[in-house]
C-alpha cells in the first residue's frame, strides 16, 4: 500500500495489525488553510497479483487557525527618550501561527516598524498526527473526524525605525504613552492588538556659551549687531529672551548648526533697537539677558544668563583748533566770544569747562547743540605779556570725559 504524488510530501501509509493500514501526517510538513481540501490518493497493491491494483480517494480538509498572541500584547516598552534618532529595539510579542506576519498600521507608520525573529527560542514542530480508523475511513472518502492544525508561534519585534526624526518622536508631538496598533494576520484571518511606546522628554541642556558674554558693545550702537552663540542639545528647542529689556535684544536659532543633534543660537541686538534701550546709563552694566529654552514641556525649561558688555561712548570735541584768532589785551569790558566748537555724544548731555588759572579769564556757554562757546569773561583784564593763553577744555557726558588744548593769543593793544 501507498500513497501517490503530490499529497505523498505530506502524508504516508504505515500498517498496522493486519488488515489496518493508517494515514500518517509526516513531521515538519506544512500545512496551508488555503489550499483547503487536500485530496489524498491511496493505492492498495496485492503482492500475489501485482495487477490487481486499486486506488481510492481520502479527503483531509484543513481549517485555518486563526493566529493568537501569546506574549507580549498589549505590551509597553521601556522608557524611550525622545532624543532617540536612531533605531532602537522597543519589545517583543509571539503569535500563534507560523504564517503570521504582523505590522503596525496605526498612522507611525513611519517612525516604528515590526521585524520579525529568524529563529524563535520557542519555536514548536507540529507533530506526527495518526489516522487510526484504518481502510474502512477509505470507503467514506472523506476523512471528517480529524481536524488538522499547525502548532508552531512566532516572535516579532517592535522597533524605532531607522528612518525616525526628531519631530516625529517629539516627546510634545503625540499622546504619551503613545499606543501603536498592530496588526497580525496569517492571510485569512487579522487580529489587532495594542503595543504602548513610553516616550518621555529629554530636557534640553546647554552644551556651550551659557552662561556668556558679549564683547565690548558701544550704547551709540543702534543696528541689529550680533552679540554671541550657545548651544543646546535638544533639536526640537526655541529660545528667547525673557527679561525685560527684550525689545532691544532677541535669539536667532541657526538654520544649519554643525550637529544637527545640537541646535546653535546667536543672541542678537534687534534691528528694532533704540538709541534709549540701549544706553549704558540706563540699565545695570554689564546688562545680564534672562535667556529661557523650551522643548515644549514646560517642568523641563532651562534659563541661562549672557551678559551684554555696554560701554559708553564717550563724547567728541570736534571744530576746536589749537589756536585761535587773536584778540587785545586790556580790560574786557564785555563778554565776547572769541571761538565756537562742537561736542557730540550718542545718548548724553554733555558738559564743558576749563579749569584754572584760566578759568579766571575765559567760560564755556553751551550754545544751540551741539555747539558750544569760548568767551573772555566780561571785567577781566588780559595781558599781552603772559601771552598765549593756554586753557584744558574737558568735557564730559557724567560717564566719560574728553579733553582738548585751546591757545588763544592776546596782543598788546598800543601797538
Amino acid at each position: 500500500m501507498g500513497m501517490l504524488a503530490p499529497q505523498d510530501s505530506f502524508f504516508n501509509v504505515v500498517p498496522g495489525t493486519a488488515p489496518t493500514f493508517a494515514i500518517w501526517l509526516k513531521a515538519g510538513v506544512k500545512l496551508d488553510a488555503a489550499t483547503s481540501p487536500l485530496l489524498v490518493n491511496v493505492q492498495c497493491v496485492d503482492d500475489r497479483s501485482p495487477a490487481n491494483i486499486i486506488t481510492e480517494t481520502f479527503t483531509v480538509p484543513l481549517l485555518d487557525k486563526p493566529p493568537t498572541f501569546v506574549t507580549g500584547i498589549p505590551g509597553t516598552s521601556p522608557s524611550i527618550s525622545d532624543s532617540t534618532v536612531t533605531a532602537t529595539s522597543l519589545g517583543v510579542f509571539t503569535v500563534t501561527d507560523p504564517d503570521t506576519t504582523c505590522s503596525i498600521t496605526s498612522s507611525l507608520t513611519s517612525v516604528y516598524e515590526i521585524r520579525p525573529v529568524t529563529s524563535p527560542a520557542d519555536l514548536q514542530k507540529p507533530g506526527m498526527a495518526s489516522f487510526n480508523n484504518g481502510l474502512s475511513l477509505l470507503n467514506n472518502k472523506s476523512f471528517c473526524g480529524a481536524r488538522l492544525i499547525k502548532a508552531r508561534y512566532r516572535k516579532f519585534q517592535v522597533w524605532v525605525s531607522a528612518a525616525v526624526t526628531q519631530a516625529s518622536i517629539d516627546f510634545n508631538g503625540q499622546a504619551v504613552p503613545l499606543p501603536l496598533t498592530i496588526t497580525c494576520t496569517d492571510g485569512n484571518t487579522a487580529i489587532t492588538g495594542t503595543f504602548n511606546v513610553n516616550i518621555v522628554d529629554e530636557p534640553p541642556t546647554f552644551v556651550s556659551g551659557m552662561p556668556g558674554s558679549s564683547a565690548s558693545i558701544s550704547d551709540a550702537t543702534v543696528t541689529q549687531t550680533l552679540l554671541g552663540k550657545f548651544t543646546t542639545t535638544d533639536p526640537d528647542t526655541t529660545c528667547s529672551v525673557t527679561s525685560s529689556v527684550a525689545s532691544a535684544y532677541e535669539v536667532r536659532k541657526v538654520t544649519s548648526p554643525a550637529n544637527p543633534q545640537q541646535p546653535e543660537y546667536e543672541v542678537w541686538i534687534k534691528i528694532t533697537v533704540t538709541q534709549a534701550s540701549i544706553d549704558f546709563n540706563d540699565q545695570t552694566v554689564p546688562l545680564p539677558l534672562t535667556i529661557k529654552c523650551t522643548d515644549g514641556y514646560v517642568a523641563n525649561d532651562i534659563t541661562g544668563t549672557f551678559n551684554v558688555n555696554i560701554v559708553d561712548e564717550p563724547p567728541v570735541i570736534t571744530l576746536l583748533p589749537s589756536t585761535g584768532t587773536s584778540i587785545n589785551d586790556g580790560l574786557q569790558a564785555a563778554a565776547a566770544t572769541v571761538h565756537t566748537f562742537n561736542v557730540t555724544d550718542s545718548d548724553d548731555v554733555v558738559t564743558c569747562s576749563t579749569r584754572a588759572p584760566q578759568s579766571t579769564f575765559f567760560e564755556l556757554v553751551a550754545a544751540t547743540s551741539p555747539a558750544f562757546s569760548i568767551r573772555v569773561k566780561a571785567g577781566v583784564t588780559l595781558a599781552a605779556a603772559v601771552s598765549p593763553y593756554v586753557m584744558n577744555v574737558d568735557c564730559t557726558d557724567a560717564v566719560t570725559a574728553v579733553s582738548s588744548t585751546f591757545t588763544q593769543p592776546v596782543l598788546d593793544k598800543s601797538r
